[in-house]
């Protein structure tokens, strides 16, 4: 709970202006869903100043109690088509197992 808590946290501090966030963050979801024994998706939009209005989605999960975070970054304009390739990536991970 606690790295998923620090994901709730940052975005939080990135909301109220507390912490240093990327230029005009705005939290599009941030929500829990069943992956690995606990997961986070994190959706936010912000302006790079190479690519302009960028949209970044970040997954959280804990597998045998380390958190892991894979994010994409992707022009805001490409979301959905690059979207499919996120969720195909994330398709590929599943949970550890102990070795015998």
């Amino acid at each position: 709970e606690g790295s998923l808590a620090a994901a709730k946290a940052r975005s939080q501090a990135w909301t109220s202006g507390t912490a240093n966030p990327p230029d005009q963050y705005t939290l599009v979801r941030l929500e829990e869903i069943a992956y690995f024994t606990q997961g986070l998706d994190w959706e936010y939009t912000w302006a790079s100043r190479e690519n302009g209005a960028t949209r970044t989605i970040s997954r959280w999960f804990v597998d045998t109690g380390y958190c892991y975070a894979v994010s994409v970054a992707m022009p805001a304009y490409d979301y959905v088509g690059r979207t499919n390739y996120f969720q195909l990536i994330m398709g590929a991970f599943g949970p550890s197992t102990a070795p015998d």
